[in-house]
């Protein structure tokens, strides 16, 4: 927790060799789940690559079925993505524009 700066998991972040998009990713220990930890590491992740990084595009993946990774990318603005084939899960990705429309609207 934040209080206490316990390690509750990992958050990362891959840049693509051109430097237009990043795939990101959080694991929650699981006795810290759903507790809007990741929901809140990502999205600042997501205002980090668009608004100091050049990142016209994010992307994630997760396995099929899971509710809770669906959930969390809805709320974040993420969209469906064209799958990239077997064994690769549910694709989403976040677009700059899309984000930053949304972030204009929150504010």
């Amino acid at each position: 927790e934040r209080e206490r700066r316990v390690r509750i998991g990992l958050l990362g972040m891959v840049g693509a060799p051109d430097g237009s998009d990043a795939e990101v990713g959080a694991m929650i220990l699981a006795r810290w789940r759903s507790r809007g930890y990741a929901a809140e590491a990502i999205a600042e992740l997501a205002r980090y690559a668009f608004t100091t990084l050049p990142l016209t595009r994010l992307h994630t993946r997760h396995e099929p079925g899971n509710g809770a990774a669906i959930g969390l990318m809805h709320r974040l603005g993420f969209e469906r993505a064209a799958d990239a084939g077997e064994g690769v899960g549910q694709r989403w990705e976040l677009l700059r524009e899309n984000w930053q429309l949304r972030a204009s609207r929150e504010s």
